[in-house]
């Protein structure tokens, strides 16, 4: 099977969408399949310069991560597969011309039907959980880090003040988190990086600016293996609960949650849910429908 993984731009990592086309570019070429990418903006990031580029007219599977390169990839054979990551960003919103369309959570998903496209599936975010390994957490709490790629986070003074040492991750945006989330406890993000820091076995609190409000901190709370199901119907944006962070006493009520055998749990659910191998086999099953 020859497939086309097509993206807006692979130069910076302010989203997640680079991040997944890298996780889907290595399963799919350990599944044996030949694998290239298409991306609008020609620039590519300096340190992916090996990445397979688009080079062919006719593909099995074309995967489109944004309504511009759907467009773009238009001219081409082959099945046409439009994934939606998000429900706010434009470049993510649906469009016609693909043959098959789907979200990576029930938000996005009822995002689309909103839009009139029929859902063919829901297809989690795919997590490299042999890159993110199991590395575990501290019996007690020693270091926290605030994982976000847009800004900084409001309550890092009063973070310290708790005797925790802090550390900023994505800020300014980097490839590979690995190494940063390797050292710590405890995680304050969302999506993506909120299930990358799970797979290693980290405690996560779900919060974030991505609420669509402004400068508005939206939180869900910290993850056990009961509300994570909870969470991911809204891919653990912090848009379930929607508790609007406007006093550092609520972040501190979830970090004192923590409980450092959340860690195996986390990584465990990970592996049951969003194994990269298992979301690539659902995504070749779908296409061959």
């Amino acid at each position: 099977m020859n497939i086309l993984i097509g993206l807006y731009e692979f130069e910076n990592f302010y989203g997640g969408v680079q991040t997944w086309t890298l996780t889907m570019l290595k399963a799919f070429s350990k599944m044996g399949f030949n694998v290239e990418v298409h991306t609008h903006l020609k620039k590519i990031n300096r340190k992916l310069k090996n990445i397979p580029l688009h080079t062919q007219d006719n593909y099995d599977l074309i995967i489109c991560n944004s309504n511009v390169v759907l467009d773009e990839l238009s001219p081409l054979d082959g099945k046409k597969l439009f994934i939606s990551h998000g429900i706010l960003p434009k470049l993510e919103q649906p469009v016609e011309g693909a043959d098959l369309y789907a979200g990576v959570s029930e938000e996005v998903a009822d995002n689309l039907i909103h839009h009139g496209f029929k859902v063919d599936a829901v297809i989690r975010n795919p997590i490299d959980v042999d890159k993110f390994y199991y590395a575990g957490c501290s019996e007690e709490l020693k270091k926290a880090a605030i994982l976000d790629r847009r800004r900084k986070f409001a309550y890092q003074k009063e973070l310290k003040k708790q005797h925790l040492k802090i550390v900023q991750i994505g800020h300014p945006p980097i490839i590979d988190i690995r190494k940063k989330i390797l050292d710590v406890d405890l995680v304050i993000g969302r999506g993506r990086g909120a299930y990358e820091s799970m797979a290693m076995g980290k405690n996560v609190i779900i919060s974030g600016n991505n609420s669509g409000r402004g400068n508005c901190e939206l939180m869900d709370g910290m993850i056990n293996s009961e509300n994570f199901y909870e969470f991911r119907l809204n891919n653990c944006s912090g848009r379930r609960r929607a508790i609007e962070v406007h006093d550092f006493n609520l972040i501190l009520k979830e970090i004192r949650k923590y409980d450092h055998t959340q860690g195996k749990i986390n990584r465990d659910l990970i592996r049951k849910n969003n194994h990269y191998l298992t979301i690539a086999e659902q995504i070749i099953s779908l296409a061959r429908l």
